[in-house]
């Protein structure tokens, strides 16, 4: 599975493939080009349908937060997955939950 972008208002939302590791980092990376080439200003990364992460995946998200700059916004959604939880927590991640006012 590939990631699924969708327009919904005034965002873009990623459904994130169930595998995000260093086997498949490259196409999804690719796959989330279009937001930057959008009039989206806000994405939602759903991360909900994760079942294997691992340090290339947990890469990929870090560098994404990192690039998205003012107005732009991003946050992680799907942060219940148990899987996601545990990658998060072993590594004392934060992820925007809520985008800014």
């Amino acid at each position: 599975m590939t990631v699924q972008l969708s327009h919904k208002a005034d965002f873009l939302v990623a459904e994130l493939p169930n595998e995000l590791t260093i086997f498949n980092v490259r196409e999804v990376y690719q796959a989330l080009q279009p937001f930057w080439q959008s009039d989206s200003l806000k994405l939602i990364l759903d991360v909900a349908s994760l079942e294997e992460l691992d340090s290339a995946g947990v890469q990929l998200l870090l560098w994404l937060v990192s690039q998205i700059h003012a107005p732009a916004q991003l946050i992680v959604s799907g942060a219940d997955n148990d899987a996601f939880a545990r990658i998060s927590a072993l590594y004392a991640l934060q992820w925007p939950q809520h985008f800014e006012q």
